[in-house]
């Protein structure tokens, strides 16, 4: 059915290997997710490509994201299309996300972020280990 809405206006690409080459010819990206669990994974790789997103408040609100700072945030379809057009025709706005969007995955992402958070986890298991057969 997806494939289906293929057509001059939009373009169904179907299964992507890499989704970097799409990412590199995007200027907006829409994340209209309505149930989620653990990290959006397509949004924070988006981000670290600076894609300007419109997502939805449930995708927001598990990265701690806000409203015309990192991301622009919709509640329903009818503000979906506003801020997707807001994104895409306001210059200022867009490098404003653009940027934001480096510095969320750079303050959140890094490989240093990550690699903090890993051995922190670490530590603690650890501790719990030992303190269990001492």
């Amino acid at each position: 059915q997806v494939m289906e809405l293929n057509s001059d206006g939009i373009v169904v690409t179907g299964f992507v290997d890499d989704l970097g080459s799409c990412f590199n010819r995007c200027r907006v990206n829409v994340v209209p997710t309505r149930f989620a669990a653990g990290i959006p994974q397509k949004l924070t790789d988006a981000l670290s490509y600076g894609i300007p997103t419109v997502t939805s408040t449930i995708i927001a609100e598990q990265l701690d994201l806000q409203d015309y700072q990192q991301v622009l945030i919709a509640r329903d379809a009818k503000e979906f299309v506003r801020k997707v057009i807001e994104l895409y025709t306001d210059r200022e706005l867009w490098e404003k996300i653009r940027k934001n969007s480096y510095k969320f995955i750079e303050n959140n992402f890094s490989r240093e972020i990550m690699k903090k958070s890993l051995d922190m986890i670490m530590q603690k298991a650890l501790s719990i280990s030992n303190d269990k057969y001492q």
